[in-house]
């Protein structure tokens, strides 16, 4: 990831330093830093020879009679300068130099132009109630997929504040909402830059510190925050900052890809061992010839690597044909041409020739160590009871059974996932994006609009707006007591629609509670404070903030006149924290909540959309129906569950492959063996048991060493998840009993092929 940058080794983001009151030591990065950070970099540090802010934001943009809502991404001039991405029209210096400047994907060219040149040409966007034309200056190619900044429309950052309805966005210095990346000079130390970044902040956060101070949040010498810088490399991997999610995914991939090749190793070892037999002959008149250990060792060797260079040429081929089925599996756009670089053929190449050769050690030593006396006088069988194949035989089927357990958990998980009961009936909820950006005032008339006109459809039950994107992520938090709350400005009808359980008090609306001060809690609100008889109680100071858009953003005063139970407002990967809901205009709506009834869906979405038109003809009816959106919250553990699935089946019949080979040739040496006890009145299922009884007990050996390594993979996996599955021991015996009966059915046309052989026929075999 954004290797490809031309000034890679020069280009860095800057994280906030966080340090704890009471020992001074680091409590905690942070990645969203000022807005007016950028440029006071550059002015105090001449190291630093660009410096670019970045943000994206949701806004209407439109061209002629079509509209899309659209993330548009805010940048400073010198964006293009810092990182490499190839335009294929306009100069990248100058290409949003000025304040009217957009410059686009080709995708998004395409789907807004179609086949005409979009230079020159000039799109509208709407922010709010307002509009601004903007001349496309350039297009550049599709953002590949290895770069950690995705974008398809790009502004200058003088647009910000016309964007977010935020005044002077670009120059606050008290909230946090921008990554910020700089390009040092070549050479520059940043290790150099990172000592003095205490006296930048002394410098110009003075103000800020003096605040922390006199609040008594920070006691000690120095500041409670500095920063740093961190190396554009290691971004997109960084664990603090949402890399830690890519890169167990990455791991997940790897363990996957390495056992599937042990597992194809250990057979390769197995059934060359097996076959030592038939090649004993040749190897002792070989020897008596005068060929010498390392000579064989050399030729064994030189036969495994083949067969390992053979297969790696086989699977680059197969990986092409699959390849865009693995795209559309795992989510990815990984590419067959960026695989190829010289660095990746020499890994390819290097794992491949390791493979070979690891993988026929054991089998060379082997068979160079016959004694040709032994063999040329029929003499030779292979040493005792094999135990080196037995143990490769229960590591293989304990990897393949660990397999199983992770494919059976994760698809629980997701059903688990999927089913939760949420705590509100969500079938027949449709959700509308507002779209008034920052702007109390103009989004609850939009709401108020389209309820009169909506509301006396016998097909529309009940509707709400909330301030929070309801369903699709948590609502707006802030941290008290060393806990974490959430709250969203509502509507007084938010509980009625949503069907959610009170617990206490009464709702908004009834009995003259509905005044703008009235708060609605949860459950673990009431837990985690500690509240007792909450209803009546009214909150403190304490839960008394400043926010970046409103000074009035405050909620305290507040009167708690109900309690309900929790619900889950947000996705369920994460917390369920304490909430606040109340009628106090403090940010404005962002989704309204409509519940339809099951009868002629299609009409009464034509329904919606054509009252939406009457009201906001300028922007788009971008809506989205609740039930699919959830199921779509969870497609990255789908992905991952089919991912399993499917390598589970492949490496169990790798595994079955080599049984069925093992035991081929365990019946093929009992040959004789299995007449003479035929001859003696053995029965069919007397002969098969007697066969099938090694290979069950180093299946169930198997089901002993995985069963533990399993639990725990399954546990550390588990607790990325709040809400999870219980791992419960049907789980390991349902494994189990299908890699036993998996086993049998693998081998059973052997023993019983075998057990059925005509016992003259077995007498004369040799």
């Amino acid at each position: 990831f954004d290797r490809f940058h031309e000034n890679e080794t020069d280009l860095y983001r800057i994280l906030k330093v966080f340090y704890d009151d009471a020992d001074g030591s680091v409590s905690g990065h942070q990645s969203s830093v000022q807005p007016g950070l950028g440029p006071l970099l550059t002015e105090y540090f001449p190291e630093m020879k660009y410096q670019s802010r970045y943000m994206s934001t949701v806004n209407v943009v439109g061209f002629e009679n079509v509209k899309f809502r659209e993330r548009i991404t805010v940048v400073d001039e010198h964006f293009f300068d810092m990182f490499t991405y190839k335009f294929i029209a306009g100069d990248p210096s100058i290409v949003i130099s000025e304040d009217n400047n957009i410059v686009l994907s080709r995708s998004y060219a395409e789907k807004f132009f179609g086949d005409k040149d979009p230079v020159g040409k000039s799109v509208t966007v709407i922010s709010a109630q307002e509009m601004k034309n903007y001349i496309v200056t350039g297009i550049f190619e599709n953002v590949s997929s290895n770069s950690t900044l995705q974008f398809n429309m790009v502004v200058n950052i003088s647009n910000m504040s016309f964007l977010t309805r935020v005044k002077d966005a670009d120059k606050i210095l008290n909230s946090h909402w921008f990554d910020t990346y700089v390009q040092l000079e070549p050479g520059s130390s940043a290790a150099d830059i990172d000592k003095r970044f205490h006296a930048f902040t002394s410098q110009y956060f003075e103000q800020f510190i003096q605040q922390s101070r006199d609040k008594g949040d920070w006691t000690r010498e120095g500041n409670p925050y500095t920063f740093i810088l961190q190396p554009m490399k290691n971004v997109h991997f960084d664990i603090a900052f949402g890399g830690n999610r890519r890169l167990q995914a990455a791991y997940i991939l790897i363990t996957i890809a390495l056992t599937v090749l042990i597992i194809a190793c250990i057979n390769f070892v197995n059934l060359s061992i097996g076959m030592a037999g038939g090649r004993s002959k040749d190897i002792g008149i070989r020897k008596v010839a005068g060929a010498k250990k390392k000579q064989l060792l050399l030729q064994f060797w030189s036969e495994s690597v083949i067969i390992s260079f053979c297969a790696m040429i086989m699977g680059i081929l197969m990986s092409t044909a699959i390849l865009p089925v693995f795209n559309e599996l795992s989510g990815k756009n990984l590419n067959i041409v960026e695989l190829f670089s010289m660095k990746n053929i020499l890994l390819i190449i290097g794992f491949s020739v390791t493979a070979g050769i690891l993988s026929g050690i054991y089998p060379a030593l082997i068979m160079s160590g016959f004694r040709p006396v032994d063999i040329l006088k029929g003499k030779f069988r292979l040493s005792g009871k094999n135990n080196i194949t037995k143990i490769l035989v229960v590591t293989q089927f304990s990897l393949s059974i660990i397999l199983i357990v992770m494919s059976i958990s994760l698809g629980k998980q997701v059903d688990f996932l999927i089913n939760k009961d949420l705590g509100y009936e969500r079938d027949g909820l449709i959700g509308i994006f507002v779209q008034e950006q920052q702007n109390y005032n103009s989004s609850k008339r939009t709401v108020e609009l389209f309820r009169e006109r909506v509301i006396q459809n016998p097909n529309i039950r009940n509707m709400t707006a909330t301030s929070s994107y309801f369903g699709l992520s948590g609502a707006p938090n802030y941290g008290i007591q060393g806990k974490q709350f959430h709250w969203s400005t509502i509507e007084e009808n938010y509980i009625k629609t949503l069907e959610i359980r009170i617990l206490q008090g009464k709702d908004f609306g009834k009995d003259g509670v509905n005044v703008p001060d009235a708060a609605i809690v949860n459950e673990s609100f009431v837990t985690a404070y500690g509240i007792e008889d909450p209803v009546g109680k009214v909150l403190g100071r304490e839960f008394s903030r400043k926010g970046m858009y409103k000074e009035n953003i405050t909620l305290d005063n507040m009167q708690i006149i109900a309690v309900v139970e929790d619900f889950h407002y947000g996705p369920l990967q994460g917390r369920l924290l304490p909430s606040i809901f109340c009628l106090r205009p403090m940010r404005d709506f962002r989704i309204m909540l409509v519940r339809i009834g099951p009868e002629n869906i299609q009409d009464t979405i034509a329904f919606l959309e054509k009252k939406w038109t009457e009201i906001q003809p300028d922007k788009p009816f971008n809506y989205y129906f609740h039930e699919e959106r959830l199921e779509n919250l969870y497609n990255s553990e789908k992905r991952w569950s089919a991912i399993i699935n499917y390598v589970s089946v492949i490496t169990i019949i790798i595994a079955c492959m080599g049984l069925f080979g093992l035991s081929l040739i365990s019946v093929n040496r009992r040959v004789k063996e299995i007449g003479i006890r035929k001859a003696l009145g053995a029965k069919v299922q007397q002969i098969s048991g007697w066969i099938l009884r090694e290979f069950i007990f180093l299946v169930l050996l198997s089901n002993v060493v995985a069963w533990p390594a399993a639990y725990l993979f399954l546990q550390q996996y588990l607790e990325t998840y709040v809400f999870r599955i219980d791992i419960g021991a049907s789980l390991f015996i349902y494994a189990g009993m299908s890699s036993l009966i998996i086993s049998v059915l693998t081998i059973a046309y052997t023993t019983v092929r075998s057990a059925l052989r005509n016992p003259v026929d077995s007498l004369r075999y040799e």
